[in-house]
């Protein structure tokens, strides 16, 4: 005779995102694990406060994903043996400052992601759940920081041999005298002052062999607009 009793239905296990974080402050490391630990869809496995801590232990947990505190020594360094020795591994880099030297940096050792410092738990936990998923997800000064790298790089793909000569941040100018920036506009995006975005343009002048930010900007394929003037 079949059984008269109910069929009970359990619950289908959720599967949960596994976190390793990594912090140097021990008192911050285990507030954020704490909150961390609470939130739905997240695992922590582990925390680590050094460098060669933080590689043992990913290694060791296999983690989804490395939350990254910024102010660890080392950090970039981490990124690029995280994804070097771990490959599946994401890791996401919180409390960013706008600093477009290490926002680049970091971006170019395999930064998956970024939280700036006054960034919610919930948004934390969003972001680590979409990296896993092959998203990137950063703060618009982290964009807006990556997207002038670009725009400033397009220079050094050019076929010019003169823009051979020209360093890093001449490269960075005249990549933003090609999207159409005034001096005082390309001040602000460096953080410089005026009289030094003056300095680089008299100098990649020279080096290009040329009289007029539109010469210069031709030579990278682009033309400045006619109505921006070199405030």
């Amino acid at each position: 005779m079949p059984s008269t009793r109910p069929t009970t239905c359990e619950p289908v296990p959720v599967e949960q995102v596994r976190v390793l974080l990594v912090a140097e402050v021990r008192l911050y490391r285990e507030g954020m694990t704490s909150c961390l630990a609470k939130q739905d869809g997240l695992s922590v496995v582990g925390a680590a406060g050094t460098f060669d801590d933080a590689l043992e232990r990913a290694a060791l947990l296999a983690p989804d994903v490395v939350l990254l505190d910024t102010t660890t020594a080392r950090g970039d360094d981490l990124v690029r043996a995280l994804r070097e020795s771990t490959p599946p591994v994401r890791t996401v880099l919180f409390a960013v400052e706008n600093d477009e030297r290490s926002i680049v940096a970091s971006a170019e050792a395999g930064a998956a992601g970024y939280l700036a410092s006054d960034a919610s738990i919930d948004e934390v936990t969003a972001t680590l759940i979409r990296v896993t998923r092959g998203d990137f997800h950063c703060p618009p000064m982290v964009a807006a920081a990556l997207l002038r790298h670009v725009q400033a790089g397009a220079a050094s793909h050019c076929t010019h041999p003169s823009l051979q000569n020209l360093t890093m941040r001449e490269r960075e100018v005249l990549g933003l005298i090609d999207a159409g920036l005034s001096n005082k506009e390309i001040a602000v995006r460096l953080r410089i002052e005026v009289a030094t975005v003056k300095n680089h343009v008299h100098h990649l002048l020279d080096k290009l062999k040329v009289t007029s930010r539109g010469a210069a900007a031709a030579q990278i394929g682009a033309r400045v607009p006619a109505r921006r003037s070199a405030r």
